[in-house]
């Protein structure tokens, strides 16, 4: 615990005055019960980890649990915030729930009359006090009967079985709905039998019956809550906010699920969750609107009915459920699936938490396309927000499911998309009274003296996207619907692949003169400043966005159009058609890159191939501020600025390769990089200034991110290198009237180093006339000891890990290094570790490798002759937990998998 605890201390005080504030919150749920002894040592562990929130599920109806856990957190206080002036201890926020039985009980007014009686005085279920005498499921929706029907004159003749149980028809040409399905309750005659049609005509046609909710055989009850009447909602968060005030929450917050509240209706149960925890409504939401007709629709990809179930959703949440819970002035915070089919821009006016699901987000997927999307949506509307944060649930704190490494590359992606604080779960598993595995953690969980280097590195890059805006090169005009759109997901999927920072703007914030400005030849939102708007896949423009396009093209703005030349919504006159002319090319339709340029030497590109957009970008280096020059296939950047810095995130998305890049800027300035096992930044030299223009070489192993700081105002330092062909430069010594370099290179051949200061330009060649190869270690007859086993090894033997899948292993190997190559500059590449690693040469601890890329700086700890090679692989916290619970958890594959090399690099010395 001093160990974490001096480490975050280390990253606050390097981070001086800045207003920090912590970047890791918890969800716990409280159904399996804390005991007081639990709860101290998670607050132990908030403390330490600088946690800031911890989010209580369930406690509405483990209110015992919810009251420790609120007398515990007043108890404890975070000297270490403190000194930052930030509020003690982490803040507890409350789900909003309704124990349903007890909810019932109090207002019987509100059930369905025709069901009260079997929902309170049935054999199956009856009350006693606020129980149920037996459970009540809630289950999926009845399947729709269909029905071939004959139409006479307009008018259909239908006597089904029990008509009250119909809540809605539908007809339709086929068995199956579409687009030309329509709604035919109106003129439904329940007594006679008759169904009268707003047409006269005649023929066949297919008949779709929805009928209401009822008890059906099994003991199972079909009901939903209406939250949509105004009267039940009332009655929830009134009996929700009762509850919370008897429980003497000093400073209370609340929070929401929504999807308790807005169902994924796409092809699943519409809620499949207990009865304990949310129930929804087959009433009204909005005039004659019913869930069910809209499931039933959206099952088969009516996007008429998607559209309706937007806008429902949208006036529920803002007419009726927003006003209802703001009753009270009480912080809110709403939790949604980031996969939900229906997400809507409303959610993301609020504090949301985008949950996502860690087994779909990978590169390639649609669901990672469409995860980044609503990521930069969230951006978009938290720019003018209070809190400015973008908030993700992604993983389980403890590593039982993912390594290290694993967690990184996700949380990298996020990073470049622009989410900026982490919501961790706790497996209720490690929490279990019985077990008492939460006070073992620290002694049996390998990972756990790592903890706080992971939850530091979270910190330091969330502080740094929070104190900064964005900064990208690109606005995107988003286009209504992105699920209809396909060519505008085609273009945000390619931007996203290519690793293209951008910002997007909706068609009312782009007319909005108070949000979206144009100024000259930029438009301005909030802080940012944009030269280049994108027009990506959006092929219908209104009037009044058109006319906007025009002025900022008018102005001297750059315009891209990708794809498609969008029409317009009826030319109503000239002018408009004028606009659209000077803008495009109107026919033929170009085959390549073209343009038209306004008086004010604004520029209007029309680019039909997603291949011609980075022949294009090159063009437009000059009024980029910052971009990727001979952009490689794995590149991606991201901009933060303030007053006084950039920050630019770079990574390497590709697990498998390296990548060497130039990060090119039209501003000038002093570059540092940002150290996150020190959480300090380190003078970075390779790189050089010409003019206003910054050049930065950068090699980044697989899965990398850094980050460089750049400083608007310094002065570059006495000397700069303005041009290199070495693979890395470290700094010696410099003052005003000497400089001390050490250059290293892989390969043989000439080099070219020019430094020069304000007055002298150095210019430097060697030759490097040979290279050593590369000393690969064998896998064979290495030797591995732990805990429970000792013996020679292969490296990635399976048969070892059976004997020992629990405890950590060190791998060791003595080597012969010819002295040659003690004169070079040599890395260890370790090839691949599951989960992660200490490496020692002689003995001597070198580093922890937490996470790739798996290779290491040897530090000149090696000498001529034998040398010992020691590599300490921790093995996941799954693993161990498997020989308790092997029904809950799995064993991981554990161990150093290689291949282990030593790759030389000549050392070259340039003193000046």
């Amino acid at each position: 615990m001093a160990e974490s605890s001096s480490r975050l201390e280390l990253y606050l005080k390097n981070l001086g005055l800045f207003d920090v504030e912590p970047a890791v919150s918890i969800y716990l749920d409280l159904s399996s019960g804390f005991s007081q002894k639990q709860i101290r040592e998670l607050f132990t562990l908030f403390e330490t980890w600088a946690v800031n929130r911890v989010f209580l599920f369930g406690a509405m109806n483990n209110q015992s649990t919810a009251q420790a856990f609120l007398e515990i957190s007043r108890q404890h206080s975070t000297p270490l915030f403190q000194k930052k002036h930030l509020s003690p201890g982490p803040e507890i926020v409350i789900q909003f729930e309704t124990n349903p039985t007890r909810f019932f009980s109090a207002h019987r007014e509100l059930v369905n009359s025709d069901l009260l009686p079997q929902f309170f005085c049935s054999s199956e279920f009856s009350t006693s006090g606020d129980a149920w005498g037996q459970p009540v499921f809630i289950v999926p929706l009845q399947n729709p009967e269909v029905y071939e029907v004959n139409i006479q004159n307009g008018t259909i003749r239908f006597q089904p079985s029990n008509a009250k149980s119909i809540e809605a028809l539908f007809l339709g040409p086929s068995p199956v709905p579409g687009d030309q399905t329509v709604e035919v309750t109106a003129g439904f005659d329940r007594k006679k039998g008759l169904i009268r049609l707003d047409q006269k005509s005649s023929g066949q046609a297919w008949l779709h019956v929805l009928r209401a909710a009822r008890v059906s055989a099994g003991q199972t009850l079909q009901f939903y809550l209406n939250y949509g009447n105004l009267q039940t909602l009332g009655s929830l968060v009134d009996d929700f906010y009762s509850a919370l005030e008897k429980m003497h929450i000093e400073n209370p917050a609340v929070f929401y699920d929504l999807n308790m509240l807005i169902p994924d209706l796409s092809g699943q149960p519409l809620l499949p969750m207990p009865a304990d925890t949310g129930i929804l409504s087959t009433a009204q939401f909005n005039g004659n609107l019913k869930l069910e007709i809209l499931k039933f629709l959206i099952d088969h990809d009516n996007h008429r009915a998607a559209k309706t179930v937007l806008d429902v959703f949208t006036g529920f949440l803002n007419e009726r459920f927003e006003p209802a819970i703001h009753k009270k002035d009480i912080p809110t915070y709403y939790f949604l699936n980031i996969g939900h089919r229906f997400l809507h821009d409303s959610v993301f006016v609020r504090h949301s938490v985008l949950k996502i699901n860690e087994l779909r987000y990978y590169p390639g997927t649609s669901y990672f396309t469409h995860t980044n999307l609503h990521l930069r949506q969230a951006a978009r509307h938290n720019l003018s927000s209070e809190s400015g944060q973008v908030c993700v649930a992604l993983h389980q704190l403890f590593n039982t499911r993912r390594s290290f490494s694993e967690k990184k590359y996700q949380f990298d992606h996020l990073i470049m998309r622009g989410a900026s604080h982490f919501f961790f779960g706790i497996e209720n598993e490690l929490i279990e009274t019985e077990s008492d595995l939460l006070s073992q953690l620290p002694e049996v969980d390998p990972n756990f003296p790592v903890y706080h280097e992971w939850l530091a590195y979270l910190h330091q890059v969330s502080h740094f996207l929070k104190k900064s805006h964005p900064a990208p090169p690109f606005l995107i005009l988003e286009a209504d619907s992105h699920e209809e759109n396909t060519e505008y997901f085609a273009s945000i999927r390619f931007l996203d692949s290519q690793g293209y920072d951008f910002f997007l703007i909706q068609d009312r914030q782009f007319l909005d003169d108070a949000y979206c400005a144009i100024e000259e030849s930029q438009i301005s939102i909030k802080v940012m400043r944009f030269r280049i708007l994108i027009i990506a896949g959006k092929k219908l423009l209104t009037h009044d966005v058109l006319q906007r396009v025009y002025e900022f093209y008018e102005a001297g703005g750059i315009i891209i159009t990708l794809r498609y030349i969008p029409e317009v919504e009826q030319f109503k006159n000239r002018t408009i058609r004028q606009y659209h002319n000077e803008l495009w090319f109107s026919s033929p339709r170009p085959t390549g890159i073209s343009f038209k340029q306004s008086k004010k030497m604004g520029i209007s590109y029309f680019c039909p191939d997603f291949n011609e957009f980075t022949t294009l970008q090159e063009q437009l280096s000059s009024v980029i501020q910052f971009s990727i020059a001979d952009k490689p296939a794995a590149a991606a950047l991201h901009m933060q600025e303030d007053h006084k810095l950039f920050y630019a995130f770079v990574f390497n998305p590709d697990a498998h390769r390296p990548v060497r890049m130039n990060l090119r800027g039209s501003r000038a300035g002093r570059p540092f990089l940002w150290d996150f096992s020190k959480a300090e930044s380190v003078e970075y030299l390779d790189y050089y200034l010409d003019g206003q223009q910054l050049d930065l070489r950068i090699n980044l192993e697989p899965a990398e991110l850094k980050l460089f700081v750049i400083d608007k105002h310094s002065q570059p330092p006495v000397w700069q290198i303005r041009r290199s062909s070495l693979d890395g430069v470290d700094l010696m010594t410099a003052n005003e009237n000497h400089l001390t370099l050490e250059g290293w290179q892989r390969e043989s051949g000439p080099f070219t180093l020019e430094l020069a200061t304000k007055n002298e330009i150095r210019q430097i060649s060697y030759e490097i006339k040979e290279k050593l190869p590369v000393l690969n270690i064998r896998p064979q007859n290495w030797f591995a000891e732990s805990a429970d086993f000792q013996g020679q090894v292969n490296l990635g033997d399976f048969s070892l890990y059976d004997k020992i899948p629990r405890s950590p292993v060190i791998f060791h190997k003595v080597i012969i290094i010819p002295r040659a190559y003690i004169e070079q500059r040599l890395f260890l590449d370790i090839g691949l570790v599951k989960d992660w690693c200490s490496v020692f040469i002689n003995d001597q601890l070198v580093t922890k490798k937490l996470y790739a890329p798996w290779y290491v700086d040897t530090k000149d700890l090696l000498k001529s002759g034998e040398n010992k090679i020691s590599i300490k692989v921790n093995t996941s916290l799954s693993n161990l937990l498997s020989g308790r619970r092997p029904e809950r958890y799995t064993v991981r594959e554990f161990g150093l998998w290689g291949p282990v090399r030593l790759i030389p690099f000549s050392k070259v010395k340039i003193s000046i």
